[in-house]
Order: C-alpha cells, then sequence, then structure tokens
C-alpha cells in the first residue's frame, strides 16, 4: 500500500529517477507508474524508508525494460551504440566554465556502470548515502567507501 505521505512532488522525483535510467519522459512515465501500481499491490513492511523500497522497485522495472529490450535488438541486429542517446540537460549545465563541465562529464562517462549509477543516485537524484545502500543492497560503509575513492580518483581525472 502507498505511504499516506507520498505527494505529488514525490512521482516527480520518481519519474526524474527513472528518466535517468531510460532517457525517454513517456517511457519514465509508464515505468514510474508500474512502480507505483506494484508497490500499491504489495505491503511496504518498513524494513528500509519507503521511497527506497519505491525506487528499488522502479530500479528493478527499469532492469526488466531492458533485458527485455537486449533480447528484441539481439534478434533486429541493433547494436547498442545505435541507441546511445546525448544525455538530457542536468545539473551540471548550470556549471558557468563549459570547459570544465565537459572534463567533469569525460570524466563520469569514464567510470564503471556501477559508480555512474552511484554518481547519479547520490548527486542527481539527491538520495542520501543510507538510502543508496538499501537501494544497491550494500553496508553503508561500502557505499560510503566507493563514494570517498570515487571521489578521489574524479578529482584526480579532473586535475590531470
Amino acid at each position: 500500500m502507498i505511504s499516506a505521505d507520498f505527494k505529488a512532488s514525490d512521482r516527480a522525483l520518481l519519474v526524474r529517477f527513472v528518466h535517468g535510467y531510460v532517457s525517454n519522459a513517456d517511457l519514465a512515465e509508464d515505468i514510474a507508474h508500474d512502480a507505483l501500481l506494484r508497490a500499491h499491490r504489495f505491503e511496504w513492511r518498513g524494513k528500509s524508508t519507503f521511497r527506497t523500497w519505491l525506487y528499488k522497485i522502479a530500479k528493478n522495472l527499469c532492469i526488466d525494460y531492458y533485458q527485455g529490450r537486449r533480447v528484441r535488438l539481439k534478434s533486429a541486429g541493433l547494436e547498442l551504440a545505435d541507441l546511445i542517446q546525448d544525455p538530457q540537460p542536468s545539473i551540471l549545465d548550470e556549471l558557468q566554465d563549459c570547459s570544465l563541465r565537459q572534463q567533469l562529464r569525460n570524466a563520469i562517462t569514464s567510470l564503471s556502470h556501477t559508480d555512474q549509477e552511484l554518481v547519479k543516485l547520490r548527486y542527481y537524484d539527491g538520495l542520501l548515502l543510507r538510502e543508496i545502500a538499501r537501494l544497491q543492497g550494500e553496508n553503508l560503509s561500502t557505499v560510503k567507501n566507493r563514494m570517498s575513492r570515487l571521489k578521489v580518483r574524479l578529482k584526480n581525472k579532473l586535475l590531470n
């Protein structure tokens, strides 16, 4: 059952979270809606925050979408590079120096997929480290260590 304190602004954040995975506004709306329907069907047990639980449902739906899509693409003979889109305008666009923005974007895209996801969850979606740990099924200390090492690697990439 959906938590009583879930608001329209929370729904917008959920859609933005999903959009970060699928890069398509209509598809993000559909997946977010499906996540809300699933949350309504199942009972939240309170082992994590409601938001973390709902985001985990949404993330799993995104994974399910891409797994199904991968099978269809392989049968159609399409390559992943054909599907990559330019990222939507983001918080990076608020940086004044275009050179620095491009360097930061390059540094982030050079990271592993799991590290890119960590950056996205923390800085774009605004999740707390504790929420990220629950969402990814990891210990909080593991996420803190990964984030610390990630910041050092990004700093070194930007300074070189």
